[in-house]
């Protein structure tokens, strides 16, 4: 019943972003990526799911590293111990091709909401995908309301007065 849920899915998405999933999945390069979910803008690199499980075991061997293999340590890990230990944490997660909810792949990723984050790899549910584009973007400075004229706060005015009798 999922992959017919799957499949149904599939069949709404715009067909030029399934070109890019399938190219990603393949190995092709593919353009940087910026997604819209809910109230979070998502810029990455879109890569296969192979890609994204090296990043993400990458990431986790270069933090054993960081923290443990210090040759200042006393015992340092070493890099053999990280790459075991970082492929267990890990494992869980499987082999690329399980079911599941379709999803995309992104390393190198920024999420800009209330707050950015950096994160290292990362997998967004295509169902939580509002809008999509490979062309870069700029985040517009906004001008406080006081300095952008009458016509942006719809020409409106509040008067108070106080009067005193002496």
């Amino acid at each position: 019943m999922q992959a017919v849920g799957s499949m149904y899915l599939m069949t709404l998405m715009d067909p030029l972003f399934l070109n890019l999933l399938a190219a990603a999945e393949r190995g092709e390069k593919c353009p940087p990526l910026v997604v819209v979910t809910g109230t979070w803008v998502i810029q990455g690199a879109l890569v296969g799911t192979t890609a994204f499980l090296e990043a993400s075991q990458m990431h986790v061997y270069d933090k054993l590293i960081r923290l443990w293999g210090s040759a200042e340590r006393k015992n340092p890990m070493s890099p053999e111990d990280a790459a075991q230990i970082a492929g267990q944490r890990l494992a869980p997660l499987g082999i690329p091709g399980g079911a599941g909810s379709p999803s995309l792949s992104l390393i190198e990723v920024t999420l800009t909401g209330v707050k950015t984050l950096s994160v290292p790899a990362m997998r967004v549910p295509l169902a939580a995908i509002d809008a999509w584009w490979v062309t870069d973007h700029a985040l517009e400075k906004q001008q406080p309301v006081a300095e952008r004229g009458s016509e942006a706060r719809g020409g409106g005015g509040v008067s108070v007065g106080v009067a005193f009798d002496f």
